[in-house]
């Protein structure tokens, strides 16, 4: 399944922007797929490693926010000091989603199977694993909300 995939019905809606080949970390690395959170802040993502966070899509009938990275991703950490700081994208997928993030050098069998050539790469699973679609690169705070509402109302059906 090509990244775009389904993606291509929300174009107006979520432009396309850069592909970066590096990644973000504000708050440093996920270690052997232990959870992160961004700081002490109050409003933090809440990202589970990807095991767990599969069973708990299941489980809490939730669908998956799964975001590849790597420790030097510039576009990365555009992201993850801007976009997934900001407090309503924040509220968004701990509400809607179970959110997952792994590192792409570390686990590279993982990145391989979801077919990740470019970073960031986000893929939005349905709560039994199944792929709904992804988008690579860097995405704005305003659209990545437009595109994490789009997803959890299941506006791609």
């Amino acid at each position: 399944m090509h990244c775009l995939y389904k993606w291509l019905l929300a174009a107006a809606l979520i432009p396309a922007v850069t592909l970066g080949m590096t990644n973000i970390l504000a708050a440093g690395p996920v270690e052997n797929g232990t959870a992160l959170q961004h700081d002490a802040k109050k409003n933090v993502v809440h990202w589970v490693p990807y095991e767990k966070g599969m069973t708990m899509a299941k489980t809490l009938h939730k669908k998956v926010y799964l975001l590849f990275f790597t420790d030097n991703c510039r576009f990365c950490k555009m992201m993850d000091s801007g976009t997934l700081t900001d407090r309503k994208v924040i509220e968004a997928l701990n509400k809607n989603f179970v959110p997952i993030r792994v590192n792409s050098n570390r686990q590279t069998r993982l990145a391989s199977s979801y077919m990740v050539r470019g970073l960031p790469t986000a893929w939005f699973l349905e709560e039994d694993g199944s792929k709904i679609g992804c988008r690579v690169g860097y995405v704005p705070p305003k659209t990545f909300l437009n595109l994490l509402d789009f997803v959890a109302s299941e506006g791609y059906k």
